[in-house]
């Protein structure tokens, strides 16, 4: 692309703040004031419900005085955003920082890797989730298993104390019958 840095962010569950999980030649001060963005009334918020890539200038960046002066500092003229979007759904944004102005065609290159990005990312968070799913099958099958050697425990002890009682009742009833007849 020919940037000076690049950012990936992922939005947080509630959608309100994109976390920068990846960053490339941000710095240390960049990084302290860009590792959680505000989405609301923002430009990245735009892009993000929108769905559309944006470029914008480092004059035109008055949302965040902030995010100016680091732009400002580093020399940057341009920033290129674009949403990643898995199934549909806005998961996180591509960010690349530019010293000239950012053209039509670095924008779709971010695009098609926006893409490849966020499907990387859903594929993750499905494996994540496929990972959950097994640990937790995991655990009622070991207590299912845990379960049926108490049920058959059980059983068991069932099956023990009926042959036990069953010779002792004869032997009970025999008992009582001798002594009534030794009166």
């Amino acid at each position: 692309l020919g940037c000076k840095s690049l950012v990936v962010y992922l939005v947080d569950e509630a959608q309100k703040h994109a976390m920068m999980v990846f960053e490339h030649n941000v710095g240390r001060s960049g990084h302290r004031k860009f590792d959680k963005m505000p989405l609301e009334g923002t430009r990245m918020g735009e892009v993000l419900r929108g769905g559309k890539p944006a470029i914008w200038t480092a004059d035109a960046v008055n949302e965040n005085p902030a995010a100016r002066g680091v732009l400002e500092a580093q020399g940057l003229t341009s920033v290129a955003t674009v949403p990643l979007i898995a199934r549909s759904t806005p998961i996180g944004l591509l960010a690349a920082s530019f010293v000239r102005k950012a053209t039509l065609r670095e924008l779709n290159i971010m695009e098609a890797t926006a893409a490849h990005f966020a499907a990387a990312v859903e594929a993750n968070r499905l494996l994540e989730s496929l990972r959950t799913s097994n640990a937790t099958l995991a655990r009622s099958q070991q207590q299912l298993v845990h379960r049926e050697r108490l049920a058959a425990i059980g059983e068991l002890a069932a099956v023990v104390a009926h042959e036990v009682r069953n010779p002792l009742g004869v032997i009970f009833n025999s008992v009582g019958a001798i002594r009534r007849m030794l009166k």
